[in-house]
């Protein structure tokens, strides 16, 4: 039978019967619930996190794997990236040092070898994207 002859409901089904939308993004109905809904998980920033770890890991990247231990901290780095540039006030972002520090971040957590330029990542942040508060030097009393 091809698959333009059964009902049209009967096309939203894999092989084994199930229905495709029953199953779940991250393997499992908690994870699902707790990555997508839950305020703690940071969902806001899931789409950024998902974008990030496809690009860097390609086929390395599986959501069923891991995604609720590493996912929520992939969301906090970019969270934390953006509420730097907001409380600085500063022009953009320096894409050279999120760059490589998400290649860093990334990599070690999920055991993929990725390149990366650590001399950038000890630089840190440069002007201009680097914050006024970083060049405050010791209080004088």
């Amino acid at each position: 039978m091809y698959k333009y002859e059964r009902s049209f409901w009967e096309t939203f089904r894999d092989k084994n019967g199930e229905l495709e939308c029953s199953k779940w993004f991250y393997g499992d109905e908690y994870s699902d619930e707790y990555l997508f809904n839950d305020s703690q998980s940071l969902p806001r920033f899931g789409h950024l996190a998902r974008k990030a770890l496809m690009h860097y890991l390609g086929d390395h990247y599986n959501p069923h794997k891991s995604a609720i231990t590493n996912e929520p901290f992939i969301r906090q780095l970019i969270q934390g990236f953006i509420e730097y540039r907001i409380q600085h006030k500063t022009s953009g972002y320096d894409w050279a040092f999120i760059d490589n520090f998400l290649k860093k971040v990334i990599g070690d957590l999920y055991g993929v070898p990725l390149a990366y330029d650590q001399h950038r990542i000890d630089q840190g942040i440069l002007p201009p994207y680097r914050g006024i508060l970083h060049d405050v030097g010791p209080q004088q009393a």
